[in-house]
């Protein structure tokens, strides 16, 4: 695994952490795979791979993509992720930050 460092796309590789992560949890029976915020579950399930189509987004609540500690992560389906995106100005989280993608690492 990559020192944190030596990653060249955070949010990508902070996305993937997380997912796992959460898939984890689904695996161990401790998390449901169904969206934190209006509870869809998709009709792909959580043990069948896949990059795309109906499956749950693994969200940073803090949006710090490398703080992958599973009570900053939650499932949300596209459109709850999309609708919490964009309800906050792009890299704003509690604490100011800037990386030079404009979005942010602590």
């Amino acid at each position: 695994m990559k020192d944190d460092e030596d990653i060249l796309d955070a949010r990508s590789t902070g996305r993937k952490r997380l997912r796992k992560v959460l898939l984890n949890l689904v695996k161990a029976g401790e998390l449901e795979y169904c969206c934190n915020n209006c509870g869809y579950v998709p009709s792909i399930p959580w043990n069948v791979p896949s990059r795309s189509g109906d499956i749950l987004d693994a969200n940073h609540k803090n949006k710090n993509w490398l703080d992958c500690d599973p009570v900053n992560g939650e499932f949300l389906c596209r459109p709850c992720h999309y609708e919490k995106d964009r309800a906050t100005e792009k890299g704003v989280a509690k604490e100011e930050y800037n990386d030079p993608y404009g979005y942010g690492i602590y």
